[in-house]
């Protein structure tokens, strides 16, 4: 389990001081538009994850007139792992910090100690978005499919980040060589870094496909609550290394040599690959509307949070920035009602107009925990 007990955010865009006491449930943050909503989930996300869903430019995130931000968090934790728990004062608890002064890169702090990035935070609490964008999972580049995926690995393969980032290296040191002319030159040289570069290319393909191989049987339990005439058309499968062919990483590069050497970078490996959606045989990018893309997403995220609790016994926490967009009244009660059987712990915003009062009565008349917030101006104040 995890979740928040107490939030604090100072110099985050236009939030110059938010602090609260969330419901350990669900959240509501009600304001207009630019009020500081969606900036509050943004700085929850970017001191779990260490980064914003909203830019790569960490230098848009430190508000103006102001020289650091500085996000504080509480968080209880049913279960920690052995790396995170000899952080921890005390096992269930733990407090968490990021501080970015301007122009500097952000320090991380548990219990007040220094650690190194955000993986302890990350895995210690699994943390989803659902953003405007979320039928990208279905419409968008294969980059947003990467993303999701290698979220679903990291939280259920533990040692999928040291294999990740064996072969990110490995694909830098290997596009430079490509790009030299030493490498142009060396053949052996090319052929040693070529075969590192599959192998541990194919390691990650092959702890990818084996979280595909646990994940699906959750998929196929969400698309059939949510979109029940969907349930028997929609397939996920992944092409591992971007391309069509059905051959290992290895035979891909051999393939491959001479288009390597003359674009002077990798074309094929895990950096390239693809998770397809397909409906009933086709792209589902091509066949469903923008409603049953947003599904098909939500299903595909609902599951994997389902599937990281039964490998992991983790909750996941969900923040949902203005989620009745593009849901009928049906679905958005159907969502709800999924989200809210996980147990897990919202933070939902909405625009003052009509959808606050659809959230209202989807969130607060049936659960009586629910926290509605006031967003204006870059402060909070609780109902």
């Amino acid at each position: 389990m995890a979740r928040f007990s107490h939030l604090a955010i100072a110099g985050f865009r236009n939030l110059e001081q938010v602090e609260f006491v969330p419901s350990p449930r669900h959240n509501l943050l009600i304001g207009p538009n630019g009020a500081g909503k969606t900036a509050i989930l943004e700085a929850i996300h970017y001191l779990i994850r260490g980064r914003s869903f909203r830019t790569h430019l960490s230098s848009e995130l430190v508000g103006i007139d102001v020289d650091r931000l500085l996000i504080r968090g509480s968080l209880d934790l049913a279960r920690l792992d052995g790396s995170i728990t000899e952080l921890s004062a005390s096992v269930g608890g733990v407090s968490v910090a990021v501080e970015r002064p301007r122009g500097q890169k952000q320090a991380v702090r548990w219990n007040g100690e220094p650690v190194r990035g955000f993986s302890s935070s990350s895995r210690a609490c699994p943390l989803q978005a659902f953003l405007p964008g979320l039928s990208d999972l279905v419409f968008g580049s294969p980059s947003v499919r990467r993303r999701w995926l290698d979220w679903g690995v990291f939280h259920v393969k533990h040692d999928y980040l040291d294999r990740w980032r064996t072969f990110s290296r490995l694909l830098s040191q290997r596009n430079a060589l490509l790009k030299s002319e030493e490498g142009r030159r060396d053949a052996s040289l090319l052929k040693s870094f070529t075969e590192q570069y599959a192998q541990v290319g194919q390691e990650v393909a092959g702890l990818r496909d084996a979280y595909l191989e646990l994940w699906r049987p959750f998929f196929d339990n969400r698309l059939a609550l949510l979109v029940p005439d969907l349930c028997d058309a929609v397939d996920v499968s992944i092409q591992p290394f971007g391309s069509s062919k059905s051959l290992s990483l290895g035979d891909l590069l051999v393939d491959l040599a001479s288009r390597e050497l003359k674009s002077g970078t990798s074309v094929c490996g895990p950096h390239r690959a693809d998770v397809l959606v397909s409906l009933r045989g086709r792209p589902a990018s091509q066949l469903a509307s923008r409603g049953q893309g947003k599904l098909i997403a939500i299903a595909m995220l609902l599951s994997q949070s389902d599937v990281v609790r039964a490998q992991t016994d983790a909750e996941t926490v969900f923040l949902l920035d203005d989620l009745p967009a593009e849901l009928d009244e049906r679905a958005l009660v159907q969502v709800f009602e999924a989200i809210d059987e996980t147990g897990s712990q919202t933070f939902s915003t909405t625009p003052v107009g009509p959808e606050t009062v659809r959230l209202t009565d989807v969130l607060v008349t049936p659960e009586p925990t629910t926290r509605l917030f006031h967003v204006k101006h870059g402060a909070l104040d609780e109902e």
